[in-house]
């Protein structure tokens, strides 16, 4: 007898992992793009030397465009495990949550230790800091989310086995349930 838990909408799921990825990973994700032709001026703030009338936009723009496909990446993963059979919410969550991680890892890599990567321009963009706490928010959300839906598929179980036993004592009959 397998347990099919009740599952959260796939929009919700989606939302979850999309809105994850814009919060935390949007000023990387437009730093990767623009750092070729960012520049520090003598008072130290940051310059786009690139020409165009909305170049930042753009740039925001091919950004978002990169997140949504990040995110349709990591709604596909949870997605294949939601069709197990046996998979609860909480292992659907977890395996979105250490995918978006995993993606935090690649992507802050690449800005760190790469080599066209100017340490001033790091320390010039204070919209990191933002991210980083929207990835500590995110990430205390979904620890605790995890750690709920895992003792309720855990009651669930109890429950299930509990009614599995009065079958099996013969406390209740079938007759008595028709």
């Amino acid at each position: 007898m397998t347990t099919k838990y009740e599952q959260p909408s796939l929009f919700r799921l989606f939302m979850y992992i999309f809105l994850f990825i814009l919060f935390t990973l949007h000023a990387p994700y437009c730093y990767l793009i623009m750092r070729e032709k960012l520049v520090v001026l003598a008072d130290g703030s940051l310059e786009y030397d690139v020409g165009g009338i909305f170049p930042f936009t753009a740039v925001m723009v091919q950004a978002l465009f990169f997140q949504a496909f990040a995110a349709f990446i990591v709604f596909v993963l949870a997605c294949i495990d939601r069709q197990r059979s046996s998979a609860s919410p909480g292992s659907v969550m977890t395996v979105a949550f250490l995918s978006m991680l995993g993606l935090q890892v690649i992507v802050y890599y690449n800005i760190y230790f790469d080599r066209f990567t100017d340490p001033r321009i790091i320390q010039a963009r204070s919209i990191y800091s933002t991210s980083w706490l929207y990835l500590a928010l995110f990430s205390l959300y979904s620890v605790v989310r995890i750690i709920m839906l895992y003792r309720q598929a855990r009651e669930h179980e109890a429950q299930r086995l509990a009614i599995l036993k009065t079958y099996e004592d013969g406390e209740i009959h079938h007759e008595e349930q028709l």
